[in-house]
């Protein structure tokens, strides 16, 4: 695990979310289609979430892959990591995999963003390791400020769940309730999204909600 923390630094800068998720809304005058209500991928809540989730995945990790290869200059000349290479492995997988969320769409677009936020639950993993916190590690996690980049990923991620549950709650204000029965689950995952608490339980709950939707990666 020799200095991985700065392996998977051009890794967790991915999935970053600055802003909340907008709530879906009818449009003033306008009462919602049969098709916008069904658990497919023509309902407007999947439609909206997906289209968030992407054009913030993309604008995020554009602006701050900028940042990463920056950092990663600075490790070059001051020659702190002479045995990796520059740039790195992990550097470069995460551009590939930037770029294939950029021209895919579908599952292809889902599989890569899962991918990132794999990286992303690795990379604080790796932060929170007893085994991995040597006194040189943490000189170089201090000076680089790699545990605050990381609290702010966690607090962006937490914001961006959190309007999620309430673009569900808005999204089911909408439904009768014959469409909360039949969507009891949506509803039911909803609640216990928003009760839970810890990071990385959370991100692996978020995964779910497209499922509800249109089930991903299944010929992949």
């Amino acid at each position: 695990m020799k200095n991985c923390i700065f392996i998977y630094l051009g890794v967790i800068l991915a999935l970053v979310f600055q802003t909340c998720l907008t709530s879906p809304v009818p449009d003033s005058g306008d009462s919602p289609s049969a098709e916008d209500k069904q658990l497919n991928e023509h309902n407007k809540l999947y439609k909206e979430v997906l289209k968030e989730f992407t054009d913030f995945t993309i604008e995020m990790s554009e602006d701050f892959l900028e940042f990463t290869t920056k950092i990663t200059e600075e490790i070059k000349q001051n020659n702190e990591l002479p045995d990796i290479e520059h740039p790195n492995r992990r550097q470069l997988e995460f551009t590939k995999a930037l770029e294939h969320v950029k021209s895919s769409e579908g599952d292809h677009t889902l599989l890569n963003m899962y991918k990132l936020t794999e990286d992303v639950l690795e990379a604080t993993r790796t932060l929170d390791d007893p085994k991995f916190l040597t006194e040189e590690r943490e000189k170089l996690i201090e000076k680089y400020k790699i545990r605050e980049f990381m609290n702010k990923i966690r607090e962006r991620y937490m914001k961006f769940y959190e309007s999620l549950s309430k673009a569900v709650d808005v999204y089911a204000d909408e439904l009768s309730e014959t469409q909360k029965q039949e969507q009891h689950k949506l509803l039911d995952w909803n609640k216990d999204f928003s009760e839970t608490k810890d990071f990385r339980s959370k991100t692996d709950k978020f995964a779910d909600f497209f499922d509800f939707f249109k089930p991903c990666c299944e010929d992949l």
